[in-house]
Order: C-alpha cells, then sequence, then structure tokens
C-alpha cells in the first residue's frame, strides 16, 4: 500500500510538470500591416486648402482576447510629410485622449500620458477607424472613409484650438489568422505514459 502511495504521489507531480510546460504554439494577437492608405487635402482650422497627398504605412500587432481590454502592441506606423512637418511622423504609442479598441485606434508623436497631455502643441495624431472590427480571424478589413472618421492631425496651440488636418481617402489594414494553439507532443506523450502506468499499478492492487 506504501508503494502504491509513492507511485501515485510520484504520478501527481510528474503530471503537474507536464501541464506546466508551455505548448509551443501561443496566440498573442496577430500582426495588422496597412496597405494602399491615402491621404486627401490639407486644411487647416478655418477650411482652407494647404495642400494635398500623402500616404500612411506600417503595422501593429493587436489581440481582442487580452484580459481585461483588448490590447495594441508593437505599433510602427508612418505618415509622409505634409503642413508643416518636413519629415515622415513616427507613430509608436497610443493616446490617452481616445478609446483604441478592435473598431479603431488613436496614435498620437511625442507621446505622453494622461493627464500629462496639457499643451497639445505641435503633437501629432492619427485615427483609424476599421469597416469591421479586428479578430484573430485576421483577413483584410477597409478603413472607414466616412468623413471624421479616419484623419490624421498637427494641433498649432496648447488647447488645439488652431490645427492642420487631413482625411484618410482609401485603405486597408491585413493580418493573417493566428492558428489555434496545440497541445506540445511531450505533453500528450507524459499523459498517456502516466495513464499507462496508472493502469497498470491499478490491476496489481485488485489482484492483490
Amino acid at each position: 500500500m506504501n508503494r502504491l502511495i509513492f507511485r501515485t504521489a510520484i504520478t501527481a507531480l510528474v503530471l503537474f510538470v507536464l501541464f506546466c510546460m508551455p505548448s509551443i504554439a501561443s496566440a498573442d494577437g496577430i500582426t495588422w500591416t496597412l496597405g494602399g492608405v491615402t491621404f486627401g487635402d490639407w486644411t487647416t482650422d478655418s477650411g482652407a486648402t494647404i495642400g494635398t497627398g500623402g500616404s500612411a504605412s506600417g503595422s501593429f500587432v493587436f489581440d481582442p482576447l487580452a484580459f481585461p481590454v483588448p490590447l495594441y502592441s508593437n505599433i510602427s506606423v508612418s505618415t509622409t510629410p505634409w503642413a508643416t512637418l518636413a519629415t515622415p511622423t513616427i507613430y509608436t504609442s497610443l493616446t490617452p485622449l481616445a478609446n483604441s479598441n478592435s473598431t479603431g485606434l488613436g496614435l498620437q508623436t511625442p507621446p505622453c500620458s494622461d493627464p500629462s497631455c496639457v499643451d497639445l502643441t505641435n503633437i501629432s495624431f492619427l485615427f483609424l477607424v476599421f469597416d469591421d472590427p479586428l479578430t484573430n480571424a485576421g483577413g483584410t478589413i477597409p478603413i472607414s472613409l466616412v468623413p471624421g472618421d479616419s484623419m490624421e492631425f498637427i494641433c498649432l496651440d496648447a488647447g488645439c484650438g488652431t490645427f492642420d488636418a487631413r482625411s484618410v481617402t482609401g485603405g486597408e489594414v491585413s493580418g493573417v489568422a493566428v492558428a489555434t494553439p496545440e497541445p506540445a507532443a511531450s505533453l500528450l506523450l507524459g499523459i498517456g505514459l502516466l495513464a499507462l502506468l496508472i493502469a497498470t499499478t491499478t490491476r496489481k492492487v485488485v489482484s492483490v
């Protein structure tokens, strides 16, 4: 009986260790890549046109299953020079001034955290709204072209009362579906061997 108890304890310990082993595959969201994103006219807050055109490119990772809220990470998006900006604008951070979720995201540069974003002078924002929610199923999703949805703008004063803006006139985001994680081969093999050991031990006890 003592031998049986010992074997049972060892079996439980080994099984616990096997279950703690990470699977080779994991699902932490997928990478979405911008494609064909273009801009239209550049306008001032008074509506005057000061230029036209431009594009955005780059990618980000989105995990709709992250807890407690969906998670954006590895953001690397750039837009071509425009208005008062002589060099491309690089976005790597979400803006705390908007709620980014599966249907859209808001980026800003230089990055800052609320409530330190008091003076918005020379801060650029990029907002992208998606026609359908982003999911781990991937696919190609158009960017919304509804006026006021998807746009880039730069604030020219502390309260952003004066600004230059340009709306997105086309584009999409594309992502490749994440494979469903599968149990590691060592875990499956270990479970099989342990089941065999338990069955053998049980038969011996019954026969006694």
